[in-house]
């Protein structure tokens, strides 16, 4: 089973880990990948040096550096720059064995209306839908 991880859900766990269990633990068997576009999102916003966001994004990068990148289409926003959400939507879309992991509700509204696994978070917990 892939477990892809955008930009929101980074950031959380590489600052603020999951208490008393980690991504491992709570869902055994999952490969954790991110997609380059992410890799992007968060080196432009490790650029903001004096800020708590740059930080963060700093921390994920640094948590992200033992992931698996996927993806290897071209998917690209209004304006011109990859999009992180095309390429994850893209990625899962249609993979059973693929959930993605996010804090966006408007990514997870969208992965859930295409059938895709999605998990997140609730009152610190991680929550999943359909419940894996």
């Amino acid at each position: 089973m892939i477990l892809i991880l955008d930009t929101s859900f980074l950031i959380r766990i590489a600052t603020r880990p999951l208490p008393s269990e980690n991504l491992s633990a709570s869902f055994g068997g999952y490969t954790r990948v991110t997609v380059v576009e992410v890799i992007s999102e968060l080196e432009r916003i490790a650029k903001r040096t004096y800020t708590r966001r740059g930080k963060d994004a700093r921390l994920a990068l640094a948590y992200a550096k033992d992931l698996r990148i996927v993806g290897d289409d071209k998917n690209r926003d209004d304006r011109g720059f990859p999009s992180a959400d095309g390429r994850i939507l893209k990625y899962a879309k249609g993979k059973k064995d693929v959930a993605i992991a996010s804090l966006d509700r408007a990514l997870l509204e969208k992965a859930r209306r295409q059938g895709i696994r999605i998990i997140s978070l609730s009152r610190g917990r991680l929550v999943g839908s359909p419940v894996l």
